[in-house]
């Protein structure tokens, strides 16, 4: 019996097991790179040049800006058909390898993009104002430069309408089209993104498909090495020890298969529909009823759910998912073979039973005895 109910949990188990795995490892190779690059840390956006910034990613000095060359317009609209517009990203213009490279050389200005969400903008308005004071006196004093201020995030390509308005840009301060693709890097350093994702997306997304992976692998261990049959084993145990577990795996191998997975023998019902096997002793259920749940949208029965729910002496409740046919056989079945419970519900039953389980046991051994004189047999 445990053999058996073992390769069935591994079977129950599995497409779970597939599914997880699947997200798991999606996940891991999709932010996988992205969270490495975020654990090894920033390189310094100072020391690259022009040819190496594509897929950096960077912590910079941001102190100097030659103007903002786009800004990005999000449109909300209210679920009552009013809409918002608000600035969602702002681009400006910052010198590839920073300010210092370019004091005492005579090398033309490198450009690169950067891209701030929106609680940067106080801070990026400090230091466009300080630029524009800047090179209003001639570029005489560094001073002025005193908001500039640490960020990182990764470099990548500027595509579509953005390289259009960065483009667009160079030719407003009089860059020719071939000084454009010499001096003006086709790329943005996306602030706090790796991706274009947040950091905290990111570590969360990363984190979940480890924790998919691990929760699918204890799964598998746990079916193949019958983890999901030791609450059974224990139970059965509790009863009778070794020479129990041995009688009920005897009445499993000679029960009648209701449906798969659940199996009537003559002193357990058998339940393994799910991957944690389960064996009820007739002599233990006080109360058995058919249910039905019907399932409705906006007012529409879609569906109803069939069942077999049972309470056991022990006050725990147990509910069996079946198909009409099968649950109306085994309640029928039930109620024919087992005399120590009660068959059926009713609003009286239900209140008795929440109210006075004491009674209620003493209608269940009444019921019990009748039968039993009736010459049911007790399984």
């Amino acid at each position: 019996m445990l053999e058996e109910l073992k390769k069935r949990s591994v079977r129950q188990v599995m497409p779970c097991v597939l599914i997880l795995l699947a997200l798991g490892i999606g996940l891991l190779i999709y932010f996988g790179p992205k969270c490495f690059l975020l654990v090894r840390g920033p390189v310094k956006f100072e020391d690259l040049s022009i040819d190496q910034l594509e897929g950096q990613y960077v912590t910079a000095n941001y102190e100097l800006t030659f103007g903002m060359f786009a800004e990005e317009i999000t449109t909300e609209t209210s679920r009552y058909g009013s809409s918002s517009e608000y600035s969602s990203n702002q681009y400006y213009l910052m010198l590839v390898g920073g300010l210092d490279r370019y004091l005492y050389s005579e090398d033309y200005f490198e450009f690169v993009g950067v891209e701030f969400p929106k609680h940067y903008y106080s801070q990026a308005d400090e230091v466009y104002n300080d630029s524009a004071d800047f090179f209003t006196d001639d570029m005489s004093t560094l001073d002025v430069l005193d908001s500039g201020f640490t960020i990182t995030g990764q470099i990548v390509p500027l595509t579509g309408e953005l390289l259009g308005y960065y483009r667009d840009y160079a030719e407003q301060l009089d860059y020719t089209e071939e000084e454009f693709n010499q001096y003006f890097a086709p790329y943005c350093l996306r602030v706090d993104k790796i991706g274009g994702m947040p950091y905290s997306i990111i570590a969360l997304c990363t984190l979940g498909g480890a924790v998919l992976a691990v929760i699918a692998a204890v799964m598998l261990i746990r079916a193949q090495t019958g983890s999901y049959q030791k609450k059974l084993v224990n139970s059965l145990k509790a009863i009778g020890g070794d020479m129990e577990v041995e009688r009920a795996s005897n009445d499993y191998n000679t029960a009648q298969e209701l449906v798969k997975g659940v199996r009537l023998g003559r002193l357990y019902l058998f339940n393994n529909l799910t991957a944690k096997s389960q064996a009820i002793p007739y002599k233990t259920i006080v109360w058995a009823y058919s249910s039905d749940t019907k399932h409705k949208r906006y007012g529409v029965t879609t569906g109803t759910t069939y069942s077999a729910d049972m309470y056991l002496e022990d006050k725990s409740f147990h509910s069996i998912p079946l198909n009409k046919d099968a649950r109306d056989k085994l309640i029928r079945f039930l109620a024919e073979n087992v005399p120590g419970a009660i068959v059926g519900y009713s609003k009286e039953l239900a209140s008795l039973y929440q109210k006075d389980y004491t009674k209620f046991l003493q209608l269940r051994g009444e019921k019990a005895a009748q039968n039993t004189a009736g010459g049911s047999p007790e399984p």
